[in-house]
């Protein structure tokens, strides 16, 4: 019986596999998404504008104030504005704005498409 209860308790560990990455934790973090790029609007935008349900409805989700930071984790094309196409997804408030309205360089180093 106590063979048998040692047999038992050791099993896992025969069936398990080895670890054959030569860096596990740097493919664990591979997975990892990007951290958001910190934007707001561009200096010429005085008014309020708004980040919509996507990228072409034009359903406003959220009003976005002049002087507001937001957080953008990608971008992709829509309608255009203003003969700009770029729209910037903004994840904490799962809406998009028109990057018509941001800050130069906003989509630089941020994924696309999203």
């Amino acid at each position: 019986m106590k063979l048998t209860t040692t047999a038992l308790l050791f099993l896992p560990l025969a069936l398990s596999s080895p670890i054959t990455s030569p860096n596990p934790l740097a493919e664990a973090y591979s997975a990892l998404q990007v951290r958001d790029k910190y934007c707001n609007f561009h200096p010429t935008v005085s008014s309020a504008q708004g980040c919509d349900e996507d990228r072409w409805n034009q359903k406003r989700k959220r009003t976005v104030q002049v002087g507001e930071r937001f957080g953008v984790r990608c971008w992709s094309e829509g309608k255009c504005i203003s003969g700009n196409c770029k729209w910037d997804y903004i994840p904490g408030w799962d809406c998009w704005i028109s990057a018509h309205w941001t800050n130069d360089g906003c989509e630089d180093g941020v994924p696309h498409p999203c």
